[in-house]
């Protein structure tokens, strides 16, 4: 199924955070989820509201919040750095 606009904006938003190190691209060392208390979303600075699911993640120590499209998202860019990681560590075991 093709992704939508805002979908693949969101991407963009989550693939450059990673690769700028503001957010991380491994699996997270605690995830969990309810409603959110206003903090912001670390990929696009939205308030999360408390009437809006929220993922909450550590990683390294450090916290990280996220609306549900924001870390689906970052996660399909996790899952993406892994796999283009995969392959070229594939790739230079060939050589």
């Amino acid at each position: 199924m093709p992704l939508t606009a805002s979908e693949n904006q969101l991407r963009d938003i989550a693939r450059r955070l990673i690769e700028s190190d503001q957010l991380p691209a491994v699996e997270p060392s605690s995830l969990s989820g309810g409603f959110g208390d206003g903090k912001p979303c670390s990929p696009c600075t939205l308030p999360i509201g408390n009437t809006e699911v929220e993922y909450e993640l550590e990683s390294a120590g450090k916290g990280y919040h996220f609306l549900f499209m924001c870390h689906a998202g970052w996660a399909f860019e996790c899952a993406r750095a892994a796999y283009l990681h995969q392959l070229s560590t594939d790739r230079s075991d060939d050589g």
